[in-house]
């Protein structure tokens, strides 16, 4: 799984590379096995790795480098909707498996996202007919590449439809068993959406379903600022806790052992079916077949080999399985709870506290069994999140058994729901109803403490972070727990130390323009040491987390200038969250442009407001030069950062003739339409979705 997240990350050419790196060392090691015995672990790793990188570079080559020839290209397609159609950022995503490409007679079966702005009422096994622009897709919001997600998904290329050409749709009247599958998802939904609040009924769904679709983006970021995304979609945790349930009940109904066990497992493969057979949830579900199906035979399963032929599979299948975060966060969290819990327990119970009361004992699992899986996957959340968050200990215990009692009552919710048993099913929905309003107001509490998340988003805190984890694993690997702990954590307190004194040294009076990729609008932001100014803060709704993890990158950082030239939605909204969570000692805003009532709320009894009207000038920091014009329909901002020029037209459009010349950096959602009457070292684009 490791090699497979590095073959993602890497190049062909390094990947080719380092494979025959690996053959050199396999071979080496096989010729000294007989002589040196712990070679055999070595030799073991290295072909292994070996393995994987062959198996990537032949996926790679059978399949991406055959459809790389359809990148920039626009094709009319005739294909099968093969998933359940979803909205994200307005627009509606489909998943089609094309019958046919036009004028490639070679490519015939290759599954594509295409987007379109309007929901052309499609289903599940519904035939269609248009004309696509094929590409391939951008970094997404959380940062790392959605394109190689997708392809962990079997999804190869992604576009938009042309809409304005015509859009053939053929109803399929006979559709295969599976749809019935999509239909009970949806049933399940309505019976919440119906009875309860959505903010409560989306809640339950990501839980039971991993249905995220309707839970708003601060849920969201709350969930991710705590450390418990994966308890809004369905998990290796949600499905090990529904089978355990089920084993229970099967047993109080006086039913034998073996058969118990058998049942369970038909659960498993069921509760596989419903959810979708995400990444994750196979790796999970295979896991649980193996153990009840062990028990049913009277044979006890082995952790880590049920792990491994899990991975094994799950790789096996698509080897770009190394591109699912989900699957990696999950396996890697199991082989820490496997691995690491068990020994972290016996120490803390044995050298530090000795639970005596349930309680107490419930917490120190708790806490042994998050910090075990913690461990193992700092590496990838440090990596790719650039973010660790210093509140999962407290939101597991808080939260996550909460949420496993709620995820029982919905399910039986459903059953007796079905069945049209109200007396039972009203108070079921109830306690669920009531368990999801905790987990809101308590994943709300604890995000919103200002040192919820650990940003460490430069590369001496990366640095840092990694060699902590490197000191420990290694300690670990050798001395088990016996190691000298006291000197290992001086020795990551000076890693830690050293990090930032060089960051401080480094970045000493230097200023830095940071552009946020926000798929829409522009999000630019000043830096100078601990000190901030938000230049521009548009984009789409998960702008403002982005903007939030950025200002609190550095300790004691403060807010000096916010400045906004535009009050459409997306720019309003950031600006008000902005606004009361930092507080920023000016905010120039234009007097002519039209501002919502929640805006209005957060710059209310507010006396740091410098008013202008469509033009204003002022010095950030003594050394940098700020001038705004919102008085054309294309507003732009100039900045002079010493030396430096930098225009920036947030809404894209025209270039206005005065602005003709030449500039170090130019910055645009869009490109301009007379961009050629302006020249500039590096033109960046923030982009659109697409």
């Amino acid at each position: 799984m490791f090699a497979l997240f590095v073959c993602v990350s890497l190049d062909y050419k390094i990947l080719s590379y380092m494979l025959i790196a690996c053959v050199i060392l396999c071979v080496t090691f096989a010729a000294f096995i007989k002589k040196y015995k712990s070679f055999k672990m070595l030799f073991t790793v290295f072909l292994t790795i070996s393995v994987a990188f062959i198996g990537y570079l032949i996926n790679y080559s059978v399949n991406i480098t055959v459809l790389d020839q359809l990148k920039g290209e626009d094709l009319y397609i005739t294909g099968t909707v093969c998933e359940p159609v979803y909205k994200n950022y307005g627009k509606y995503y489909y998943i089609i498996q094309t019958d046919d490409i036009q004028d490639k007679e070679d490519i015939k079966q290759v599954k594509i996202r295409v987007s379109a702005s309007q929901y052309l009422g499609l289903e599940p096994f519904d035939k269609i007919s248009c004309r696509v622009s094929l590409s391939d897709s951008l970094p997404d919001d959380r940062g790392f590449s959605s394109s190689n997600y997708l392809k962990s998904q079997g999804i190869y290329l992604t576009g938009f439809m042309y809409e304005y050409e015509q859009i053939k749709i053929e109803r399929t009247e006979n559709k295969p068993f599976y749809y019935n599958i999509f239909l009970l998802r949806q049933n399940i939904k309505d019976a919440f959406y119906e009875n309860i609040p959505d903010k409560y009924a989306g809640i339950i769904c990501a839980v039971l379903l991993g249905d995220k679709n309707s839970l708003d983006e601060e849920t969201t970021n709350d969930f991710r600022n705590i450390g418990l995304s994966h308890i809004l979609c369905v998990s290796g945790l949600h499905l090990s806790f529904a089978a355990s349930f089920i084993f229970a009940l099967l047993k109080a109904l006086r039913l034998r052992r073996k058969y118990s066990a058998f049942l369970t497992a038909l659960f498993v493969l069921c509760f596989m079916i419903i959810t979708g057979f995400t990444s994750s949830v196979i790796r999970a579900g295979i896991m649980s077949v193996i153990y009840y199906v062990g028990l049913g035979i009277d044979k006890k399963s082995d952790s880590l080999n049920s792990l491994g032929f899990a991975v094994f599979v799950s790789c096996l299948v698509n080897p770009f399985a190394g591109a699912n975060i989900g699957l990696i966060l999950s396996s890697f969290a199991t082989l820490g709870i496997i691995v690491i819990q068990p020994r972290l327990y016996n120490f803390f119970s044995m050298k530090v506290y000795k639970p005596k009361m349930a309680v107490s004992k419930f917490i120190l699992e708790s806490v042994c069994v998050t910090v075990s899986a913690t461990i193992l996957t700092i590496p990838f959340t440090v990596s790719v999140f650039k973010e660790i968050s210093l509140m999962t200990v407290i939101a597991n215990i808080l939260i996550v058994p909460a949420a496993m009692i709620m995820l029982i009552a919905a399910f039986l919710f459903i059953i007796f729901y079905f069945i049209n048993l109200s007396v039972i099913f009203y108070p079921l929905l109830y306690i669920a109803s009531l368990i999801s309003m905790y987990i809101l107001n308590t994943a709300d509490l604890l995000a919103s403490a200002s040192f919820a998340v650990l940003n460490v988003s430069n590369e001496y805190f990366i640095f840092a972070v990694l060699s902590a984890f490197v000191l420990f694993a290694v300690s670990y690997a050798i001395y088990g727990f016996k190691s000298n702990i006291k000197v290992i954590s001086l020795l990551t307190l000076i890693i830690f130390l050293t990090g930032i004194l060089t960051y401080s040294i480094k970045t000493n009076d230097t200023i830095s323009l940071v552009v946020l990729q926000t798929n829409k609008g522009c999000s630019v932001v000043l830096k100078k040491e601990n000190q901030n100014a938000v230049i521009c803060c548009g984009g789409n709704s998960y702008t403002e987390h982005k903007l939030e993890n950025l200002l609190k990158s550095e300790p004691m950082s403060k807010l000096d200038c916010l400045l906004i030239s535009d009050t459409n939605k997306a720019v309003s909204y950031s600006a008000q969250k902005v606004i009361t969570k930092f507080n920023p000692k000016l905010i120039l805003l234009n007097s002519k442009s039209y501002v919502d009532d929640k805006l209005s709320r957060s710059l209310h009894n507010k006396n740091n407001i410098s008013y202008y009207e469509n033009k204003t000038r002022c010095k950030l920091w003594g050394e940098v030069e700020v001038l705004v014009n919102s008085e054309d329909e294309n507003p732009y901002i100039i900045l002079k950062i010493k030396d430096t020029s930098c225009l920036i037209i947030p809404s894209g459009g025209a270039v206005p003739e005065e602005l003709y010349g030449y500039y170090d950096f130019i910055l645009m959602s869009q490109p301009s339409e007379n961009l050629d009457k302006i020249n500039a070292q590096y033109y960046i684009l923030s982009g659109d979705d697409d």
